[in-house]
């Protein structure tokens, strides 16, 4: 009785939590009602909440703060003023209102805590102006001018975050209390506003929403005939708060120190083995009107009633007519009850406590923290609050779910073959009404005082009703038994009756107000108002509009609050902001917190958010058929929603990414991706990015969730609603995972798309040569200066005799796409590859000029371009992209020399038709071009025969070692053939080309590229930026395989590249240099008119009306960044943070190619050094230390003195950016310009150096080399030999080569090595001798080899050719092994010693890599790929 608990005359003082209770009976006399003033936490609407027995469920949504009048005259004013066109103009003075704003907030805060914390002590009398801070929100209760929902003729009351409107007068409702008395709690009472006179608080007897679950609530608004409230008492602060633990407000945790575990509790609101899963739910009942459009319904909900998949004529007609209305008409309400489970105790075994394991050992880490293991203490009744006591009776409740531990009277004997063992739950109190059950004892294991202190204790939960059983921890493993577990070390929760002396815990108090509690409560908030969203479309309850806008702007802040950096007080300014739209969180880019993303999987909240996500397209009442054309939905029920789904796609997003167990909880409800995502991805919701996020980074989830069933299914989406980008995207990232290929998803997608002829003409854009075009002519570059040298054009380069003979016309035709079929260009359905991206080039020039526009980042501003385009053009313009995103996936499908799919896209896209696209076709969008460099570098590129160099070489022949000049041919080493090596017979020009100028074609194209940027990135210029991170990963890729051969080349790459370094040179627009946008005045001055928000207008003034800088100013303003403008990164500069990274990695190349230069130098030098006598360790240093310092080899690929650039100064000021990639290529190649050589020096005592390049086995050590390289190719490409498919057959002689060399690899490693005496005559053979010698010997090995693959090869059966390729295949003809008595099998030579040098000698060929490769061959490879391609031989089964 509330009446019992204020019974007591104790005067109502200022920081007090109260809560106003009213009772009163109807007019009808018939009934009466009575509760308490509430605000909602999910849609902050004030209002009357009905009482539901003595303890209502949502208490907490009750409580106020009051707290005495704050002054708000300086916010006032300004709000005033800034009406005023000359206010808006005045910097001075708004600067100075701003700071008085400040100054005021601050006093404000100042005096609220003195009242918080009890350190200030006053009365509240009658006639003091009083306000009521909401403890829920934060927010303060507020009248304003607005109509009221329900009666009219009164006026709305609210949240705000405070102003003169929240301020009310306590007027006494009896006359025996007057003006001036203290007011006591039990007091009746009218709170009036000051601001709006003569009205006051009024509770009506109208609900809100009469569809509203109770306990229902009545509409409180400001009125002319006031209500009178009851001030009951809830918690008063002490100075004691900060040392005591507190019922309902202090947070703890229980740790078991035995089993080093935490107590938590289950979040999961279903039991297990029920259907709880939402969309498997949503399947059974056929309540998926909204998934696809009519046509292609059938292909992935065949059971489905076709009244399901129909718009309802009379829902449509009803929403659109109500459109202009304040409710949104979702259909006929539906009854969920029978959806609700009955609460009983026997139902609520999901909602159990268990021990978790730690994170790591220490408890008090902050990875420890969940808001699964929160609970707090409770009296028998929530509507009071104090201090714990030792040995009373409390409750403990559940935060995460707010329900309460409760034990089961009856013991469990399945659990002991004893009795007295009992089960305990969460339940929920509301509709579980057996109270003694949920009381606890807390009673300490050592000394204490009175009250349980706010300290770390140990103590013992005894409950008194089952014969003081206390709590017992076993190591019974629940996996399985509750929904709420995710870990299968997992503990289960119950209680003896046999006191156990490890039973005992310790109590751990979260810190009060610490970050982790503010987000929980937040979060928890968050999930409360998605839940109340989702269960109204659910039940297609009407919605407000002003609800749906409401859910929009709790979404946009969840996005927002997943920031790593986000701050409550900088989003309300944002929020208060007139220019704030929910949707700018769309395009918001920002480093994810992984804190939240924990307590967002823990809380349920990702749960809640996809329902939100999904329920619309439950509606019987919305098809979601999507205009092309308006670029709209049909339903105008899903346009109203449209924005919500969007939002909850994008939170989904923040929460799941590079988070692998949010992603594969995500993953474990198979109905959350297959309908759940997938039915959503043609259209332009979010969908499609979320599962390309889920996916793309988790090589579990890729290997498990992709199935035939998924493929099939994004086939036919492509197939009937027409090719978008997003859905080619889904392909592209099942290909690789954190930048690694996924060789059997490659293949499958290889299988599906591009082997499947039918498949490939109904889903790919053909793009072919125009061979009976008119060739026009190649054109080099010739440099940006006109008094440039252009580059040397070699005699022989690949693609030589195709240009000398002019390049083709390049062809695109879509003619086979089955929703492309009434589109046409000029009448046909085929054109010029510029012609056809017309449409992307004007889309990023256009994005160009929006860049320069104030309003680029407004959402109203993409809409109206969006909408401004005609049918046509955006049907074009999306057939572009999704030729983009095809190039993408052909990149992806290259990734990693994937040679299957790279023999067959090298046949699409030869060489020289790539080459001409990125240097001689006109009118190409940048975004193509990136795609196709991509494409380049993974086709033509990194590929065989070409393998990084090891640089500097660890190992050296003496002939080898010769004085040369930085510019002779020869001088760096680079890549080449040698003249035995097997692939100069091949028939391929380019596997033939044995030198460094196989791509000269490249090198003009890079040169030529990079001289046209003139030094200067622009900021905000995405595609550009996107095209240069190509370029330079193409760079890197070669010139680490030693395709800059020439020191004259790679100075003048250097030359533009560095100059790309400095950003310095970055500029926001092509007018506007970085540096200009830098102000005089001082740090102190500046960080005071940031404060007051003010700087942006200073900024303004000096950029001359540039808005792309005041974009970028305004950003920094809000994230109160100080320094350097280019230092701040974001969607737009981190592009170019990417961009200075990789040309890092070039120069890092170059710096390496220097190093192995110096090196050869040194070497030759000390070899021919006559001075030099063997042991005169003086000497040689003093030979070493000479030439290392000599001017020569300083200046030889001198990065600095090539790029005219003071390097030092530019790598130190990348040293100040945001990017942490940046900073770490930066810093170290900053530190190896200073230590190169003490590197150098550590080097030499680990060469090898061979005074004769004849090595046992493998004839010479050049063989060896390439020999290894062979077998490394092999590893690489076990697909294309090993695995017989529609792509490549199974290749015998591949198969005996590899086995071949494996086994020459182990006889060598216990080989002898060659005595000085081996080689008779004796003396040094000339080059010439060397290679006729190795020629000779590879012949021989080559014929062998031919000979034993031909013996099971010719006239075999199928079986006999299986049986053939396992035997080992070596022949003592091909080799000398005879010679050292090694006729036995490897396996019997295992037993000696093995050869130490020859060991070094193979570390040395990096036979590391070669293993690398071979332990991770996908040994399943088979067999994936069988169930990726549906399995049991299907029709697309080609794999034997």
């Amino acid at each position: 009785d509330v009446d019992l608990l204020n019974s007591s005359l104790e005067p109502l003082r200022f920081g007090d939590v109260v809560y106003f209770y009213f009772s009163e009976t109807t007019e009808k006399k018939s009934s009466s009602f009575s509760g308490f003033m509430q605000a909602d936490l999910s849609i902050e609407r004030v209002g009357f909440q009905t009482q539901t027995g003595g303890n209502p469920a949502n208490f907490h949504e009750c409580l106020f703060q009051i707290l005495p009048m704050m002054n708000y005259d300086s916010s006032t004013s300004r709000m005033e003023l800034s009406r005023r066109k000359s206010f808006v103009k005045n910097i001075s003075e708004r600067m100075m209102l701003d700071h008085r704003v400040k100054q005021e907030y601050n006093q404000n805060e100042i005096a609220i805590k003195k009242y918080q914390t009890g350190e200030k002590k006053t009365n509240v009398l009658y006639g003091h102006i009083v306000q009521l801070k909401h403890i829920g929100t934060g927010k303060w209760l507020q009248g304003n001018t607005f109509t009221a929902d329900r009666e009219k003729d009164c006026l709305r009351l609210g949240l705000s975050e405070g102003d003169e409107n929240c301020h009310f007068r306590i007027i006494p409702r009896f006359r025996i209390r007057r003006e001036g008395s203290i007011a006591y709690f039990g007091d009746m009472l009218h709170l009036r506003s000051e601001k709006i006179p003569g009205y006051s608080i009024r509770v009506t007897d109208k609900q809100y929403d009469k569809h509203e679950p109770t306990p229902h609530v009545h509409e409180l608004n400001l009125s002319l005939v006031p209500s009178a409230l009851k001030v009951l008492k809830f918690y008063r602060p002490s100075s004691k708060d900060r040392t005591l633990i507190n019922t309902n407000i202090d947070y703890i945790r229980f740790f078991h120190a035995e089993t080093n575990r935490f107590l938590q509790g289950s979040c999961e609101h279903r039991k297990v083995g029920e259907n709880d899963n939402f969309m498997d739910h949503v399947k059974a009942t056929g309540n998926l009107s909204g998934t696809m459009r009519r046509k292609s319904s059938a292909s992935f909900f065949p059971n489905l009633s076709p009244k399901y998949i129909t718009e309802g004529g009379d829902a449509s007609k009803a929403a659109k007519d109500e459109e202009d209305s304040e409710y949104l008409n979702l259909g006929s309400p539906r009854d969920t009850t029978a959806d609700t489970p009955n609460e009983g105790l026997d139902n609520l075994r999901q909602h159990c406590p268990f021990f978790t394991p730690l994170v790591n050992n220490q408890p008090n880490n902050p990875m420890n923290l969940s808001c699964k293991s929160m609970f707090i203490f409770e009296y028998s009744t929530r509507l009071i609050s104090g201090y714990v006591k030792w040995n009373s009776p409390v409750r403990i409740k559940h935060v995460a779910t707010g329900r309460y531990l409760c034990v089961d009277s009856k013991s469990d004997p399945t659990l002991s073959a004893t009795k007295g063992i009992h089960r305990c739950y969460l339940v929920d109190d509301t509709n579980f009404t057996k109270l003694e059950r949920t009381l606890f004892h807390m009673i300490p294991t050592d000394e204490q005082e009175e009250f349980v202190p706010e300290v770390h204790c140990s103590m013992r939960i005894e409950h008194r009703l089952t014969k003081a059983t206390t709590l017992h921890a076993t190591n019974l493993n629940i996996q399985g038994s509750i929904g709420g577990s995710d870990d299968e070390e997992s503990f289960g929760l119950f209680f003896s009756e046999k006191k156990n002396d490890h039973d005992a815990l310790i109590m751990m108090p979260l810190e009060k107000m610490s970050s982790f509690e503010k987000s929980m409560k937040l979060a928890l908030a968050m999930e409360r108002t998605l839940e109340w969203f989702s269960s109204r479309v659910i039940s297609r309850q009407p919605l407000k509009f002003e609800h749906i806008r409401r859910v929009e702007r709790v979404l946009a802040k969840l996005i927002f609050f997943s920031d790593k950096f986000f701050s409550l007080s900088d989003f309300a300014k944002r929020e208060r902001s007139k220019n704030y739209d929910p949707f700018d969180a769309l395009s918001s880019q920002h480093q994810v917190s992984r804190s939240f993303q924990s307590l967002a999987k823990d809380s349920k909240l990702l749960d809640k958010v996809f329902k939100v996500a999904v329920c619309p397209t439950t509606l019987d009442s919305v098809t979601m058929d999507f205009n092309t054309s308006t670029q709209k939905f049909e339903s105008a029920i899903f346009r109203h929603l449209e924005g919500i789904v969007k939002l909850a796609w994008r939170a989904l997003e923040n929460i799941i990414i590079d988070n692998r167990a949010n992603e594969n909880y995500f993953a474990s409800h198979p109905s959350w991706i297959n309908p759940g995502i997938v039915v959503q991805m043609p259209f332009p919701l979010g969908a499609a990015s979320t599962f390309a996020t889920l996916i793309t980074n988790n090589a579990t989830l890729l290997g498990t969730v992709i199935d035939n069933s998924t493929l099939t299914a994004f086939e036919d989406l492509i197939i009937h609603n027409g090719p978008h980008p997003r859905l080619m995207g889904f392909f592209t990232a099942i290909c690789s995972c954190l930048g690694q290929p996924i060789l059997s998803n490659q293949e499958t997608v290889l299988h599906h798309l591009i082997l499947d002829e039918e498949q490939n003409r109904k889903i790919l854009i053909n793009i072919y040569e125009q061979k009976d075009s008119v060739p026009s002519e190649w054109t080099f570059h010739q440099g940006s200066d006109m008094n440039a040298t252009p580059l040397n054009q070699p005699e022989r380069y690949l693609g030589d005799e195709e240009v000398s003979r002019g390049y083709t016309q390049i062809v695109v035709s879509w003619e086979n796409l089955a929703t492309m079929e009434n589109f046409y260009i000029n009448g046909r359905q085929y054109c010029d590859i510029g012609e056809f991206c017309a449409p992307l080039l004007a889309e990023e020039q256009a994005v160009r000029l929006r860049s320069s526009s104030s309003t680029s980042n407004s959402s109203a501003f993409q809409k109206s371009t969006s909408s401004g385009r005609d049918p046509q053009t955006h049907k074009h313009l999306e057939l572009v992209n999704y030729l983009v995103a095809q190039i993408d996936l052909f990149s992806k499908m290259c990734l990693g020399r994937s040679y299957n799919c790279i023999h067959v896209m090298a046949k699409k896209f030869p060489y020289v038709m790539l080459v001409s696209l990125l240097s001689q076709q006109e009118g190409l969008p940048q975004n193509l071009k990136r795609a196709f460099t991509d494409l380049m570098r993974t086709l033509w590129i990194d590929r065989h025969p070409h393998s990084p160099l090891d640089l500097p070489r660890r190992y050296w022949i003496v002939d080898d070692l010769e004085q040369y000049d930085i510019n002779s041919e020869g001088a760096l080493v680079s890549f080449k053939l040698s003249e035995t090596h097997q692939l100069r017979t091949h028939q391929d020009s380019f596997y033939n080309f044995a030198s460094h100028d196989k791509f000269f074609l490249l090198q003009d194209l890079i040169i030529r590229y990079f001289e046209s940027l003139n030094g200067e990135q622009v900021i905000g210029h995405t595609s550009q930026n996107a095209l240069t991170a190509s370029m330079l990963d193409l760079t890197h890729d070669l010139m680490s395989f030693g395709f800059f051969g020439s020191e004259n080349v790679i100075k003048r790459l250097l030359d533009c590249t560095v100059a790309c370094l400095d950003g310095r040179n970055d500029s926001l627009d092509k007018d506007v240099s970085m540096k200009s946008t830098r102000l005089s005045i001082g740090v102190s001055k500046r960080k005071e008119a940031a404060s007051s928000g003010v700087l942006f207008d200073l900024e303004m003034e000096n950029l001359n009306n540039n808005s792309n800088a005041k974009r970028f100013i305004k950003d920094i303003i809000t994230r109160k960044e100080y320094g350097n403008l280019r230092y701040l990164e974001d969607s737009n500069s981190s592009q170019v943070m990417m961009c200075k990274k990789n040309i890092i990695k070039v120069l890092r190349v170059v710096e390496q190619l220097r190093a192995n230069f110096r090196l050869s130098q040194l070497l030759a030098r000390i070899r021919f050094d006559v001075q030099l006598k063997p042991g005169d360790n003086e000497s040689l240093s003093d030979l070493i230390t000479s030439t290392l310092a000599s001017e020569e080899l300083n200046r030889a690929l001198n990065v600095e003195e090539a790029s005219k650039s003071p390097l030092d100064t530019v790598l130190l000021d990348l040293l100040m950016y945001e990017s942490d990639a940046l900073f770490e290529q930066a810093f170290i190649f900053f530190r190896n310009q200073y230590t190169d050589r003490s590197l150098m020096m550590r080097l030499l005592p680990n060469l090898t150096i061979l005074d004769d390049s004849r090595i046992p086995i493998f004839e010479d050590y050049l063989n060896l080399v390439e020999s290894l390289q062979q077998l490394e190719y092999y590893m690489r490409s076990y697909e294309v030999w090993a695995v017989e498919s529609l792509a490549s057959p199974m290749d015998l002689r591949a198969y005996n080569h590899t086995c071949y060399l494996l086994n020459k690899l182990i006889v060598f490693i216990y080989a002898p090595s060659y005595s000085k005496n081996a080689f008779g005559g004796g003396g040094k053979e000339s080059k010439a001798q060397r290679i006729s010698r190795i020629e000779k010997y590879c012949r021989a090995e080559r014929k062998a080899i031919n000979k034993e693959t031909e013996k099971v090869s010719v006239g075999a059966t199928k079986s006999e050719r299986k049986g053939g390729r396992r035997i080992t295949k070596r022949s003592d003809s091909v080799s000398d092994l005879n010679v050292f008595g090694y006729n036995s099998p490897p396996s019997d030579i295992l037993v000696k010693e093995p050869n130490r040098d020859h060991q070094h000698l193979l570390r040395s060929a990096n036979m590391a890599i070669v293993i690398r490769h071979a332990l991770s061959i996908e040994l399943d490879h088979m067999s994936r790929m069988t169930k990726m391609d549906g399995g049991g031989g299907g029709e697309r089964n080609h794999l034997v």
